[in-house]
């Protein structure tokens, strides 16, 4: 659910989601909303879209947790297959 200047939205994955359940929240320097949702995806929420990254979007593990927003922009991801780093739109990873 986002709420701003008086008005809700609601997201699921019929709306874009990766999921319908949220595992986490985090907020990076720019003020992007990183959802980890609890079908294994990561939803990115900006001022005006929300970017999913999941393996549609070439994410290797099914859950990323924890997040982490790195200051050169990256995006570094725990997953069952190893750390992931999401960077200019496209996945890395460095294995188990």
């Amino acid at each position: 659910m986002h709420i701003h200047q008086g008005k809700t939205d609601l997201f699921a994955r019929a709306d874009g989601l990766s999921g319908d359940g949220v595992e986490s929240l985090f907020e990076d320097r720019e003020g992007n909303i990183w959802a980890v949702t609890t079908d294994g995806g990561l939803d990115r929420f900006r001022d005006f879209a929300a970017t999913t990254i999941s393996a549609k979007q070439g994410l290797f593990g099914d859950v990323a947790q924890p997040v982490l927003g790195a200051r050169d922009g990256n995006v570094w991801m725990g997953t069952e297959s190893g750390l992931e780093q999401w960077k200019d739109g496209h996945t890395k990873i460095y294995g188990e």
